[in-house]
């Protein structure tokens, strides 16, 4: 949809935003998660939660990031990248 689009974009700009202005990434962590918290409540699709699953493990929140990855499996057990991730 193009609100979920919007969202992902926006995660995107903060990600972007702080590698080029050399600001730490996880400054940025609370607007990203909300973002693709966002995107998955109108998308709850296998790729929005892999890529909030990379997101938490980013920030070594193990338990979250397992049960997104879980939920991918789930959505898309066919699909190797999610065992992988």
């Amino acid at each position: 949809s193009v609100d979920a689009e919007a969202y992902k974009w926006r995660e995107r700009v903060y990600f972007f935003k702080a590698q080029n202005l050399g600001v730490k990434l996880s400054d940025y962590f609370p607007l990203r998660l909300r973002d693709l918290t966002k995107v998955i409540e109108i998308e709850p699709n296998a790729e929005n939660y892999l890529s909030r699953a990379r997101l938490l493990e980013s920030s070594n929140r193990w338990k979250e990031a397992i049960s997104d990855l879980t939920k991918a499996i789930e959505l898309e057990p066919r699909k190797a990248s999610h065992y992988t991730s």
